[in-house]
């Protein structure tokens, strides 16, 4: 005798087995990665960024005269780049110029840093990691992809406080 509540049991796994069928008789695509159509273009940010020691937020604001400012290498520290004894805040600043036909999401990889840090886009805080003081907080490194918002300009002001 079969009663009601062994129903529910048996047609889930009739359904299972029904899609697993289906799924089996389908051609396979998953082994296939069609880089043409969906790979992802990168233009890494190899040069000069403008560099400063403190903190101000109004360092993250697009519309900021960082002229005067050092410029650093991106590839390397700050410590081999003149700045061996600072300990405290330092920004990093760049403008990116964006496709003109945007068609997906734009971000910004991150490379490990040693150290707390959040990146700003045209004066929005777009991403973050760790804590700053008075809840600062170090955490191991890791590589991190910020995404970027859209821009009517074309162009986009980046600072990254460190």
């Amino acid at each position: 005798m079969v009663r009601s509540s062994d129903l529910a049991p048996m047609s889930l796994v009739g359904g299972l087995l029904l899609l697993a069928i289906f799924l089996l008789g389908m051609p396979a695509g998953a082994q296939t990665f069609n880089m043409e159509d969906a790979r992802v273009q990168m233009a890494p940010l190899d040069g000069l960024m403008r560099f400063h020691p403190g903190d101000d937020p109004r360092w993250a604001e697009p519309g900021l005269d960082d002229s005067s400012w050092a410029l650093v290498a991106s590839s390397k520290n700050w410590r081999g780049q003149g700045y061996g004894n600072l300990s405290g805040f330092g920004w990093y600043r760049f403008t990116v110029v964006l496709p003109r036909e945007r068609r997906q999401q734009l971000g910004l990889y991150v490379p490990p840093i040693r150290t707390s840090y959040q990146v700003f886009a045209d004066g929005k805080l777009v991403g973050s990691f760790g804590g700053f003081p008075p809840d600062g907080t170090i955490r191991e490194l890791h590589q991190h992809l910020v995404l970027l918002p859209q821009s009517q300009t074309g162009r986009m002001a980046i600072a990254i406080r460190v």
